[in-house]
């Protein structure tokens, strides 16, 4: 096989050795970024629990100065996934226009101001208006990411690069809870309560890398100054004829139509989907659900950061032994049962009176199930075409995703605690339901495959590819006849 490898490599034009090289240049200059944005987002997005949590009981909690009753938290948490989804493909269409650097930096300049806001609330209505803003700001960012990885990486190293960017929805998830715990201390240190603090700092980090990002973030391979001529052109041919084109920015009519008419478009989202409902209860109510384990405020935002840490660490080998054995749908299956038997065994012990060690041990369970995720995302994006269906497909899937989000922060009311039996078997319902919609895709994915329906896109592809190229070099000679 290696001997197999080695001979195709040198029919194109360079060996393997100089093509391992060159992939690894790229994941220590592309991935760093594309790990530091994702990173500062999902601070901004989920320090939100850990702020609640933070003097909670007394009148300086965040509950009690905003002067929310009932379902009003968790109001003022899904609101802002009504804006994030409705924002989700237009931005990600933006971003083909105005460059990845160029959009990236607008994306963490609006998110930052905007989240540091939020420490200036007063009342219900100031902190809705800012998630609802927020919701705006962010839309895009981790299809976008994905998207940009995609000029850069063959179809079967895209998992293990996601994975990267993915993991730290749960790495971030243990540092909230570790800075939330840190910057509890400054509670009322200039006559600020800790959870104003919170939204203060923590959206700083956000403003230093947009400066960091316009200046310093390549956009495409053949525009990139970290790279010899030599490295551009082994980047830029030795991807598929179906990965993204810096040449594509407008939008393909063509493929629009594909995506509007493609069953897949429908059946994959929903099946990846609903996870997101018990992945975002994790990500905004693991402290409230390890309080009520008998943890104290402090203690539970603390205790918060190994369930994600362990799941962060999954994700990077679920994506990593995915893509080196370019294998999805068992990689996907198997996190997901755990998480599904964790979400059962949790309330369960609860209810029964088990071990608080054993419970939160079973915590861990509910987090495998994240493990799945590069699975998910670049399995569909192995199936599709061209920079148009993969912004607006990508994007599709997480503006998806993001609406199943919206209905988690209903599922725990502080009325349902401590054990939340009925949330927990909501999201345990709701992994079952997954690895059902998995075998499915598997199923149409194989379907396809033997009916050529793959060999047919990529011949599709090649052409229009020759046709944009075709059109690059006119362009190209025009400029330099003028």
């Amino acid at each position: 096989m290696s001997e197999l490898k080695e001979k195709e490599s040198q029919e194109e034009g360079w060996t393997r050795d100089e093509e391992a090289a060159l992939v690894k240049k790229l994941d220590w200059k592309l991935m760093p970024f594309a790990m530091c944005l994702f990173t500062a987002a999902l601070l901004d997005r989920n320090n939100y629990g850990n702020a609640r949590v933070l003097n909670q009981n007394t009148d300086r909690g965040l509950e009690n100065e905003l002067g929310m009753h009932g379902y009003d938290y968790q109001l003022s948490v899904s609101i802002f996934f009504v804006t994030y989804v409705l924002c989700e493909v237009p931005s990600n269409m933006l971003l083909k226009k105005f460059t990845p650097r160029v959009w990236f930096t607008r994306i963490m300049v609006t998110w930052g101001i905007i989240s540091a806001c939020q420490g200036a609330c007063s009342n219900l209505a100031g902190i809705i208006v800012c998630r609802l803003l927020i919701g705006v700001a962010e839309a895009s960012l981790l299809p976008g990411l994905i998207l940009w990885i995609s000029f850069w990486y063959k179809p079967f190293e895209i998992a293990f690069r996601t994975a990267l960017i993915h993991c730290n929805v749960s790495i971030a998830g243990a540092f909230t809870g570790l800075l939330a715990t840190a910057i509890g201390q400054m509670h009322l240190v200039g006559g600020l309560s800790a959870w104003r603090w919170v939204f203060i700092l923590e959206g700083i980090p956000s403003l230093v890398l947009s400066v960091i990002t316009f200046i310093f973030l390549p956009d495409y391979p053949h525009t990139s100054t970290f790279l010899s001529e030599r490295e551009k052109d082994i980047a830029i041919r030795r991807l598929p004829p179906t990965a993204p084109s810096h040449l594509d920015k407008d939008i393909d009519k063509s493929h629009f139509r594909a995506i509007l008419t493609d069953p897949m478009n429908l059946i994959h989202p929903l099946s990846y989907g609903i996870t997101i409902l018990p992945q975002s209860s994790l990500s905004y109510f693991l402290p409230t659900i390890l309080l009520g384990m008998g943890f104290s405020g402090t203690m539970s935002n603390l205790m918060s950061v190994w369930p994600n840490l362990w799941a962060g660490c999954f994700e990077i080998w679920c994506g990593f032994h995915g893509d080196k054995t370019q294998e999805r749908a068992l990689h996907i299956a198997i996190p997901s049962i755990f998480s599904m038997l964790g979400w059962i065994l949790v309330p369960v012990g609860g209810k029964n009176g088990w071990p608080v060690g054993l419970r939160y041990f079973f915590v861990f369970f509910c987090t495998t199930g994240i493990g799945g995720a590069p699975g998910w995302f670049s399995w569909r994006q192995n199936m599709l075409s061209g920079s148009t269906q993969n912004a607006v497909v990508l994007a599709w899937i997480n503006t998806v995703c993001n609406a199943f989000g919206a209905v988690a922060p209903f599922l725990f009311p502080s009325s349902a605690g401590p054990n939340y039996e009925v949330g927990g078997a909501i999201c345990a319902a709701c992994w079952a339901a997954s690895i059902l919609g998995c075998g499915v895709v598997y199923m149409y994915d194989r379907t396809r495959r033997k009916n050529g329906f793959y060999r047919d896109m990529e011949e599709a592809s090649r052409r229009e590819l020759d046709k944009l190229n075709e059109m690059y070099k006119r362009a190209e000679e025009t400029k330099e006849a003028v």
